[in-house]
């Protein structure tokens, strides 16, 4: 089993299993032939030419889309983001972090204006079992199976929090936050987050 931390930002899309870290644009590319490879051309590191196929429909993504296609997808609207982009975002990730048909639970943020609305729709896109395949920038191409069993979806400012309060064991290791009042402010690429936790109880959680 495998934890995966993971927040596919309008920005960035971060992601970590406690032993390594990733990070790329928040950006979908239409995938085309690429006509040089190699050669003239260096390889690069593997997180900048991501290339996944998801349910027939394959993608460039981060660096990859940004260098390649001429056809490119940004958004800042929620609605579209949950709805094209956080699938195909999320599942690069998780592929480039664990092995196939590996069982992942999978902790993610949500800004807390989104909790209410997108919470659901971020549990039904991403969890289950996932076939995707990988292509090289070599052209060689791996089928894997993304085996998601649980999505936990947390307040984004809750992260800032955690990060306090536990070690790099994740056991707790200050327990004078989980004790006191704090406000927790969280500016992200588009939302900024602000609350407040009594020893550990927030209002925006639901009870």
């Amino acid at each position: 089993m495998e934890i995966l931390a993971i927040d596919a930002g309008f920005g960035f899309t971060k992601a970590t299993n406690g032993n390594r870290s990733i990070l790329f644009k928040s950006l979908l590319g239409e995938a085309t032939d690429i006509q040089f490879k190699g050669g003239i051309l260096a390889e690069g590191l593997p997180d900048e030419n991501i290339q996944i196929e998801i349910e027939g429909q394959s993608y460039f993504i981060g660096e990859m889309a940004e260098r390649q296609s001429n056809v490119r997808s940004f958004t800042l609207d929620p609605a579209q983001f949950f709805e094209s982009h956080l699938k195909p975002l999320t599942l690069a990730a998780v592929a480039r972090l664990v092995g196939s048909s590996v069982p992942v639970r999978l902790v993610t943020g949500l800004p807390i204006g989104y909790l209410r609305d997108y919470s659901d729709r971020v549990i039904k896109a991403l969890q289950g079992e996932h076939t995707i395949v990988l292509t090289s920038l070599a052209g060689k191409r791996e089928e894997k199976t993304l085996v998601i069993n649980e999505v936990k979806v947390i307040p984004e400012p809750f992260g800032s929090l955690f990060n306090l309060i536990m070690n790099d064991l994740g056991e707790q290791g200050d327990k004078r936050y989980a004790n006191e009042k704090i406000g927790i402010i969280d500016i992200g690429f588009k939302t900024a987050d602000f609350t407040i936790t009594d020893r550990m109880r927030c209002p925006c959680l639901p009870r």
